[in-house]
């Protein structure tokens, strides 16, 4: 009988069930008619509804080996994110969300769930849906008295992230948050050294690539993010560009409603800079291609940043109110994270709020295309003249 060590699950039981009341038997007695092995295939779910960059670390949850293939996982993600984990060599099926249905919706989804019997259920979110979720299954389960789906929620380190915010430096590095693709992968019974791997968005399916890249060794450039407080002064965007320190063309990438995208293109239109913009023009699984065949992204701490580690490219991020120790950072060896070493760093998880009565967000204001020249000559050895 296998250990039942061996198994991730917490409560040791195995994915099937023996009978061995032929051993009362004489040996004249048919034993396999009391032999009863019933063969169970575990179906698991994995919730992360969102943001981007969120649910790309939380994919690290599927790098998992320790999972047997024989387990059916599926993943609930939003509709706008579905097209990140479609094809997922670990996936049996992706169930979307949209926001629009509201929370009817939301509940009808619920139901859907219920109805299809999961025997675990990994909550990668732990928000406000995923609660209500889990309110529904037990009231389900007492009303129609059918065992309820193993549900685990996963820790975010409250204690350890606002001890943080609280004293800053003064805040012990072994007390400071671990980073979430560690937690993602112990959660679910990895070692923890497991990282995301997007690279199969490649080869799904033909993408023409732009013609004006062809042959040329180019830059990925993201200066947007969701959160305004995290956004690099496009000033300093521009001036880096200007610096001509690396023998790369600048791609700019970003939706039609990245505003800073938007006016970093057109300050560098304006002044004659040679660049190529992808503002509203790729698909994420077209962005994908871009990003695996760019020399590296440079961005500030949002989704395109882990998006393009997840498809094997180096990184370079600069961070203003957030820090790396608090979760987030780069995980490739050769990304690197920037930033000045200023006391009230870190403030919030998205700068929505600034603790400095004079000089507001001078973490990102302050930050200037010099800071960055040093660091920057480093990554890229191939230098104009």
């Amino acid at each position: 009988i296998p250990n039942p060590d061996s198994y991730p699950f917490s409560d040791r039981t195995l994915p099937y069930s023996l009978d061995f009341r032929f051993l009362l038997y004489d040996d004249e007695y048919c034993a396999d008619s009391f032999l009863k092995v019933e063969i169970m295939n575990p179906k698991r779910l994995y919730i992360r509804l969102s943001s981007l960059g969120d649910v790309i670390l939380a994919s690290t949850a599927l790098e998992v080996i320790s999972v047997p293939m024989s387990h059916e996982c599926h993943w609930l993600v939003l509709q706008e994110y579905s097209t990140l984990l479609e094809g997922h060599p670990r996936l049996n099926q992706v169930l979307t969300f949209q926001k629009k249905v509201g929370l009817k919706g939301w509940l009808r989804l619920c139901r859907k769930i219920w109805e299809s019997e999961y025997s675990e259920i990994y909550d990668l979110h732990c928000n406000l849906r995923t609660r209500l979720m889990k309110l529904c299954f037990v009231w389900w389960s007492l009303s129609e008295q059918r065992k309820m789906p193993r549900w685990q929620m996963i820790s975010k380190q409250r204690f350890r992230l606002y001890g943080y915010y609280l004293l800053k430096k003064l805040w012990p590095s072994k007390l400071r948050p671990q980073p979430w693709v560690q937690r993602y992968a112990q959660f679910v019974g990895g070692t923890g050294s497991e990282r995301p791997d997007l690279r199969y968005l490649l080869f799904q399916n033909d993408f023409s690539f732009p013609s004006e890249l062809v042959g040329k060794n180019y830059i990925c450039i993201m200066p947007s993010s969701r959160w305004r407080g995290k956004m690099w002064p496009i000033q300093h965007v521009c001036s880096l560009i200007q610096s001509k320190f690396v023998d790369f063309t600048p791609v700019i990438l970003g939706t039609k409603q990245d505003l800073e995208s938007i006016k970093l293109l057109k300050q560098l239109s304006d002044q004659g800079i040679n660049c190529v913009s992808g503002i509203g023009r790729w698909s994420l699984k077209e962005t994908a291609y871009i990003l695996a065949r760019s020399s590296g992204i440079i961005g500030v701490d949002t989704g395109l940043v882990h998006f393009a580690e997840a498809l094997g490219v180096s990184s370079i991020t600069i961070f203003g109110p957030t820090t790396p120790d608090m979760g987030f950072g780069p995980w490739r060896a050769d990304s690197i994270a920037l930033g000045l070493d200023l006391n009230c760093r870190p403030c919030s998880k998205d700068g929505r709020f600034c603790c400095r009565l004079f000089q507001p967000y001078h973490c990102l204001k302050g930050y200037t295309a010099k800071h960055a020249m040093s660091e920057l000559n480093s990554r890229f050895k191939s230098a104009r003249p």
